[in-house]
């Protein structure tokens, strides 16, 4: 019985020292405010931090929709010239003025390669046309 009357004043003979009552005080003083500040601080940097990713990333995700589609844009601008190329050879009758035709669209093939950087560009005519027979198609990664 001793033993459980030692334990039960152990903290009342702790706290009944002036000295220990003010240390305590001081520490909870100290510490409370601390520790609420800290709270606070870790859930607004928090909260901070979630935001600017999330805005980093939707930033991001717009500018890669507007590259793809000002991509997109470039090759149908591309594919229509290319059209209006190929109307053209077709409407040609003189020999001389497919000729030139053929040469305009060479030219303009080389010009897509190399501003677009294209991987790939494949042109079809009949094989009754004259220019059927030209390589008009060009694959330059090998």
């Amino acid at each position: 019985m001793k033993h459980s009357k030692k334990g039960s004043r152990g903290p009342r003979l702790y706290f009944s020292h002036f000295q220990n009552r003010i240390l305590c005080a001081f520490l909870l003083c100290t510490l409370i405010p601390i520790f609420i500040i800290g709270g606070i601080s870790y859930a607004v940097s928090y909260n901070i931090a979630k935001d600017k990713i999330l805005n980093a990333s939707i930033s991001a995700d717009a500018q890669l929709h507007t590259q793809f589609d000002n991509r997109l844009q470039q090759v149908e601008n591309i594919a229509d010239t290319l059209q209006y190329n190929m109307y053209n050879l077709m409407q040609a009758d003189a020999p001389m003025d497919t000729l030139a035709m053929l040469s305009e669209i060479r030219s303009n093939l080389s010009m897509f390669k190399t501003s677009f950087d294209l991987a790939y560009i494949n042109i079809f005519l009949p094989d009754e046309h004259m220019a059927s027979s030209e390589s008009l198609y060009f694959f330059p990664y090998v």
